[in-house]
């Protein structure tokens, strides 16, 4: 979207409406997600949730336009406004900078919690589904400006704002270090991309330096591919080929994670046959990571977690699943 001057306008693009009973006994109800998920812990938050008229003015008001049909022609007036949002949130989950000392503990904190509840190891993603598509703004911060000695230039911020999400890692490895666990940091293909580019739209924070190869060389005990679903077959081998030559000199596992999308309990998951094939065959792939759990189980009405039987086939026929 450009302006009169052809200028790019900063927008944020709409994914369309989110409903409350899409998310209300599977997130908000759940008896596992209220245990692991500290958010839902906190009383103002309950308090909120036990009303339903409450959640459901919530989502009225901040995330939906209400019910449309994306073939309705939509008219905005030339002169008005290019958007409209149905309310602005104070910030937006997934946005902390880890360049605030404070936004560091916050997130050590939570990895302690991890630990503390008895886990094997810690898997970091720096990808997310909430992260802010303000490019132009985002990690421009004070203190981000203030170490550059006023300089703004990309290359100079986004190593300021990689350094300091390096130096994150560091500090959670010295945790995790501490009570004999293991640290798995996730790789993009985004991350081998320029981040400069004006109107990228990306699930990484913009105007970060990502610092991969120390990562792997210094910090990860292994090391997760995801992304496949982002990319065509020869682009795909090509990341895998970057990636895998830096951790392969580095002597580190490296795991594929699978696409989710399009999975479904009683489908037959050719995506994660041809994923495991892959996998066999690739020299620099070490493992195969089956990712998203809720897309192959569930639970029936005994409350008893069944898994897909086309699943079971699959992993039965490459050798993976000998009894179940």
């Amino acid at each position: 979207m450009a302006g009169a001057d052809g200028k790019v306008l900063p927008c944020t693009l709409s994914t369309g409406p989110v409903r409350l009973d899409e998310h209300y006994e599977s997130f908000y109800q759940s008896k596992v997600m209220t245990e692991i998920v500290r958010y839902l812990q906190l009383p103002e938050v309950k308090a909120e949730i036990d009303d339903l008229q409450k959640m459901e003015k919530h989502y009225r008001s901040f995330y939906s336009f209400g019910e449309y049909s994306l073939t309705d022609w939509v008219t905005l007036d030339k002169d008005g406004f290019v958007a409209a949002a149905c309310g602005k949130p104070e910030y937006m989950l997934g946005n902390q900078h880890p360049i605030y000392p404070d936004v560091r503990k916050y997130w050590l904190e939570m990895v302690r919690f991890c630990l503390d509840s008895g886990v094997d190891g810690i898997n970091f993603r720096a990808a997310n589904h909430t992260n802010s598509p303000e490019y132009w703004d985002y990690a421009f911060n004070e203190p981000v400006i203030e170490a550059s000695k006023g300089k703004t230039d990309y290359p100079t911020i986004n190593r300021i704002n990689g350094d300091s999400y390096t130096l994150f890692l560091r500090e959670a490895r010295e945790l995790i270090k501490k009570r004999r666990k293991g640290i798995t940091i996730h790789l993009n293909s985004e991350m081998l991309i320029p981040d400069n580019r004006p109107g990228k739209l990306s699930e990484l924070p913009p105007n970060f330096e990502w610092q991969w190869e120390t990562w792997v060389k210094e910090i990860a005990d292994d090391v997760e591919f995801r992304g496949v679903f982002k990319l065509r077959p020869w682009n795909l081998y090509k990341v895998l080929d970057i990636f895998g030559s830096v951790i392969r000199a580095a002597n580190k596992p490296f795991y594929f994670q699978g696409d989710f999308h399009g999975m479904a309990f009683e489908r037959p998951f050719t995506s994660t046959k041809a994923e495991l094939e892959l996998v066999k065959k690739h020299d620099g792939l070490n493992g195969y990571v089956l990712y998203e759990t809720a897309n192959f189980t569930r639970v029936n009405d005994a409350d008893e977690v069944e898994v897909s039987p086309e699943m079971i086939k699959v992993l039965k026929d490459h050798s993976l699943l000998k009894e179940y």
